[in-house]
């Protein structure tokens, strides 16, 4: 929360959000907090917002301009893979590995 007029920057914690597997042609990935909504002809991926529950990796929504948030991931080993749109706001997609050997999409 920003100190000055209080508004909503950002949030930590485990939070599932469901993405399209496929990167569509436009690059950027649409995705869902939950799964209600969904249309069903999506094949999706299941990924865990920062988690450390025995993955392959956890990802972090970050939105673009965000810089603080970015370059906390920077430091701390994610990568950029792309965007996606979730709730009517695109996203840079930063992904954490979490084990050795495994790429993830």
């Amino acid at each position: 929360m920003r100190k000055n007029d209080k508004a909503l920057i950002g949030r930590c914690g485990l939070m599932e959000l469901v993405v399209e597997s496929a990167e569509p042609a436009s690059g950027i990935r649409r995705g869902w907090f939950q799964v209600t909504g969904v249309p069903g002809d999506v094949e999706l991926t299941f990924e865990c917002e920062l988690g450390l529950l025995k993955l392959p990796y956890a990802i972090s929504a970050i939105l673009p301009h965000n810089a603080r948030s970015r370059r906390v991931a920077e430091r701390g080993g994610a990568r950029l893979a792309g965007q996606m749109d979730v709730v009517g706001l695109t996203w840079d997609r930063w992904v954490w590995p979490l084990a050795p050997g495994r790429t993830p999409t």
